[in-house]
């Protein structure tokens, strides 16, 4: 029970983290997306890696938990691997754009993750198609 607990807290955690400002709250899913991919893409043109985390790493993870529809009826641990593992995706794709990932050297790989991904997660496709990514 304690290690639930702990889970849900960590959950908790990362969703305040990724909560919308209350501003941004009344803003169209599509404006609010265009935002985060901007900063993406502003983040490839400066090339900062020291800045992975903080330009990255959230913008990913504010964009994934804005688009997953499921959030509000998984379970939790439903929740936690459904929203790192496409926060992962965001974020190895989008430093693949500055420096090659080697996962993207395996086309098993990129068809997972550009060609069957975009079908419940169309941003997934746009961030393959930024990189050059084929599935």
């Amino acid at each position: 029970m304690r290690r639930q607990t702990s889970a849900v807290a960590h959950i908790a955690a990362a969703m305040l983290a990724f909560a919308l400002p209350a501003a941004a709250q009344s803003v169209p899913v599509e404006k609010l997306q265009a935002l985060y991919l901007s900063r993406l893409d502003a983040w490839v043109v400066s090339r900062d890696v020291k800045t992975v985390q903080a330009e990255v790493v959230e913008n990913c993870g504010k964009m994934m938990y804005l688009r997953d529809p499921s959030l509000g009826s998984a379970t939790t641990s439903d929740l936690k691997e459904a929203l790192d593992m496409r926060i992962d995706v965001c974020t190895k794709i989008t430093v693949h754009r500055v420096e090659p990932q080697p996962e993207f050297s395996n086309p098993a790989i990129n068809k997972i993750v550009c060609g069957d991904m975009p079908k419940s997660e169309p941003v997934i496709g746009v961030l393959c198609a930024k990189a050059g990514v084929k599935g």
